[in-house]
């Protein structure tokens, strides 16, 4: 039979994570909402696979189903429940007993659970079809300003996100220093928010990487972000699904030129002035060799000039 494993470092990493996955199962019985099913897996394929987990997707797929009928469709249905020429025998149904609908899944226990277990190997967390409130918010922004925490990446669609919370979240995001992907897609933010979102990201100097696609942005927006591209360091912005239109794309890429043509003149003059430092670096190294040439020159020529008079004084 091979040998088992033994290594201290897995079975603290083994420890550590089912302490996590068991606190957040208590967290959320003492919240009265449900646990996530997709954070279940990532620990229990991660313990199989013994290995930490890095990435936490928080995916409830709670939500209803909602079917949409064209026109054609809902005549013809209700042609169907009017039309008297035509009998439906009518069976009868044992009535099912209806479920009870369970709580919704929350993001507070999870953040909760990660802080007070120290779980510091998370990098990436990804929150798709979940209503994030504003105690949710707090806590996560509250998590990505610690810096044992280094999430590189953060994903929140189609979390219903206001104005309010994209505020609290942008506060703090600015200032960490790990944090270098935020997608905010399907959050109807509108003007309002991407003001908010544009005013507090203005700091960020780590963040190379924004996406907010279908997040209802107007035209009056292109300006703004066009100033948040020009003035941060995020190198990469995606905007598909907004109503920006040609003036909005208008005032955007002309932001953008105008930060072109600045920090290539800025470049430019840099590079001028390092080269006027080096000519004058080598005028200086050069200076002292002429210098001492012409002084070595004088010194002979005065002491043939002396000695020269020393031997006319002895002949005569």
């Amino acid at each position: 039979m091979p040998p088992k494993k033994n290594s201290k470092s897995d079975t603290a990493i083994v420890r550590s994570m089912t302490e996590m996955i068991k606190d957040y199962e208590h967290r959320v019985e003492r919240y009265e909402t449900t646990v996530c099913n997709s954070i279940r897996k990532c620990f229990k394929k991660a313990l199989e696979e013994d290995r930490p987990v890095t990435r936490f997707l928080v995916d409830p797929q709670d939500r209803r189903i909602v079917e949409y009928w064209d026109d054609d469709r809902l005549i013809e249905a209700l042609k169907e429940d009017t039309d008297e020429g035509v009998t439906i025998k009518k069976k009868k149904v044992r009535s099912k007993p209806v479920k009870e609908d369970k709580p919704l899944v929350k993001l507070l226990p999870l953040i909760e659970s990660i802080r007070a277990r120290r779980y510091t190997l998370i990098q990436e967390l990804f929150v798709w079809d979940c209503h994030v409130e504003n105690d949710d918010m707090v806590a996560l922004s509250g998590l990505l300003i610690k810096g044992c925490y280094a999430i590189t990446r953060l994903e929140l669609i189609d979390c219903f996100l206001d104005a309010k919370s994209i505020g609290t979240l942008v506060a703090n995001t600015a200032v960490s220093k790990s944090l270098r992907e935020l997608c905010l897609d399907f959050n109807e933010i509108g003007e309002s928010g991407c003001r908010v979102m544009c005013n507090g990201l203005a700091k960020s100097r780590f963040l190379v990487h924004l996406s907010l696609c279908f997040c209802g942005l107007t035209k009056q927006c292109g300006l703004w972000l066009g100033n948040l591209v020009a003035e941060t360091a995020i190198r990469e912005l995606i905007l598909d699904g907004n109503y920006l239109e040609a003036e909005g794309t208008i005032a955007l890429l002309s932001r953008l030129s105008d930060a072109a043509d600045k920090e290539g003149f800025e470049r430019a003059e840099e590079i001028r002035k390092k080269q006027l430092a080096v000519e004058e670096a080598k005028k200086r190294k050069s200076l002292p060799s002429d210098k001492w040439k012409s002084c070595a020159l004088q010194y002979l020529m005065e002491t043939i000039g002396s000695s020269g008079r020393t031997l006319r004084q002895l002949c005569s």
